[in-house]
């Protein structure tokens, strides 16, 4: 559902780019000289803040209710499961999910089922929820730019100004994110080395991998996180490759 109303706000920049053009050459009464950008830049600024404002509600709506909805579910497992780890309620409500999606889960029973159906209710009232605010946010946008064009309006400009902005931003995340990942990745190393007592020779030398061992006790055994296998293993792949 989400998808389609991704679409509709797609559909909804299309229109307003060709109300939008519309609007301008009626504007100028058939002299075009008489504004100050052409029909398609005043088509092309609707589109641009339409598609804007409603792919951006669509996606702070979905992310935001989506936190919503996890946290209170897992607030059903807390108080069900009252002395459990963290690591076994986030099992219990991805089970849930699997179990309300008509998937397979790891095991079933009277609580997952429990929060199986309180998840497909909640996810039908906050489908509906971001459905409405995203076509209500798209329509105000698409109002709201329609009714700016004028004769003078610097339609040229102001879109000019918006792809820059667009691509400036997406410069900075791309960057960001790179940067995020980099210390993600160097965060979680030394988590690891931290867990296994800094046996960094057990690690490189070691020719057990199953790091999941003790992982419900909290603890890593640093016996059974040795890497040779790996080593070996992408060895073997790339003289596959």
């Amino acid at each position: 559902m989400l998808s389609i109303a991704a679409l509709l706000v797609l559909a909804a920049a299309v229109a307003v780019y060709y109300a939008g053009q519309a609007k301008a050459v009626r504007l100028a009464g058939g002299a075009l000289a008489s504004l100050h950008s052409r029909p398609s830049y005043h088509g092309l600024y609707c589109a641009l803040w339409t598609l804007l404002i409603g792919w951006g509600t669509l996606l702070i709506a979905s992310i935001l209710s989506r936190s919503m909805v996890d946290g209170a579910l897992m607030g059903m497992i807390e108080t069900a499961l009252p002395d459990s780890r963290f690591i076994e309620r986030e099992l219990v409500l991805s089970d849930a999910y699997s179990i309300a999606g008509g998937g397979i889960a790891s095991t079933d029973d009277a609580l997952r089922r429990e929060v199986a159906a309180a998840a497909a209710s909640w996810g039908t009232l906050r489908t509906v929820g971001v459905l409405g605010l995203t076509t209500l946010a798209t329509a105000v946008a698409f109002w709201r730019t329609f009714s700016q064009l004028a004769v003078n309006w610097r339609a040229r400009n102001r879109s000019e100004r918006m792809i820059q902005g667009i691509l400036w931003t997406s410069a900075v995340i791309a960057i960001l994110t790179t940067v995020g990942i980099v210390l993600s990745l160097v965060g979680e190393t030394l988590i690891f080395f931290v867990r296994i007592d800094w046996q960094i020779f057990s690690f490189l030398f070691g020719t057990t991998w199953s790091p999941l061992s003790g992982i419900f006790e909290g603890s890593m055994d640093p016996a059974a996180v040795g890497a040779v296998p790996l080593f070996l293993g992408t060895i073997m792949i790339t003289l596959i490759a």
